[in-house]
């Protein structure tokens, strides 16, 4: 895969703003960089500007006519970003990094690798190399043979896993109302999660608005990897009532959920 634009969150927040997209530039700026004072986002356009300039992307000619000033396949680059309006994300908060696909057309997608808020690796990509681009990403290794688990939790007992303390009061409410099998799954689940520093991994989908940081939710899962096999994590409602089902399953099978998150883009045509 050959890059199209390597950068940093200075520089995205600088070709954004000089393409008109200022409410974007500023969301972004704002969730990466922290807020900053008009002065000081002044400051920080202009020093992207100075790296752009070295980079070939910043077109010297155009700013002194008052002109956008850069050249067109940049323009045209921002614009496609900016104007996405599906996106498909997935975080690995161990490593620091995100993978995301910004919907183009039916079929293809800019790849933006983010690296610890503060690179940013774009390509283009269709959707059959995005599906490899995800499994590269995280790098998990298939299991030889998986033994399925699964247990459910209620979306208030999964929210307290985030805390250690919590097992054992958790462990004592499954246990009143779960089947061994359950019990067990739970405490294998436990134990994987504490190896990953109680630290879930997740794979989500946005529809984008017309308002530039206008984004819902349409699709969410965690993941988690295990000695033998993944944790798939998801919310569903049984019997009128929201629940969280945790299951052990292959490789294959995570793919597949991941994949689904492409499959419920955007139709461009």
């Amino acid at each position: 895969m050959q890059p199209l634009l390597t950068c940093t969150t200075e520089e995205l927040v600088c070709l954004l703003s000089m393409c008109g997209y200022h409410e974007m530039a500023k969301g972004l700026g704002e969730s990466m960089l922290g807020e900053k004072t008009p002065e000081a986002w002044d400051a920080v356009i202009e020093g992207a500007a100075h790296q752009m300039m070295l980079k070939g992307i910043w077109d010297t000619e155009k700013a002194e006519r008052d002109e956008v000033p850069l050249g067109d396949q940049w323009q045209r680059f921002t614009e496609q970003y900016a104007e996405s309006s599906y996106l498909v994300r997935f975080v690995d908060r161990v490593k620091g990094q995100s993978l995301l696909f910004h919907q183009i057309s039916d079929d293809q997608w800019f790849y933006h690798h983010v690296i610890n808020d503060v690179i940013h690796i774009f390509a283009k990509v269709e959707t059959q190399k995005a599906y490899n681009e995800v499994d590269r990403f995280f790098d998990i290794a298939a299991s030889a043979k998986t033994v399925r688990q699964e247990f459910v939790l209620t979306p208030e007992q999964f929210d307290r896993l985030t805390d250690d303390e919590q097992v054992s009061p958790i462990l004592t409410e499954l246990s009143a109302v779960a089947e061994p099998p359950s019990i067990s799954a739970f405490e294998d689940f436990v134990q994987d999660l504490a190896e990953q520093n109680w630290t879930l991994k997740n794979g989500s989908a946005f529809q984008i608005g017309d308002q530039q940081n206008d984004m819902t939710i349409s699709d969410l899962f965690f993941f988690l990897p295990a000695q033998n096999g993944i944790w798939l994590v998801v919310y569903e409602i049984e019997n009128g009532k929201q629940q969280v089902r945790l299951t052990k399953t292959s490789k294959q099978e995570w793919l597949q959920t991941s994949e689904v998150l492409f499959r419920n883009k955007v139709s461009t045509r």
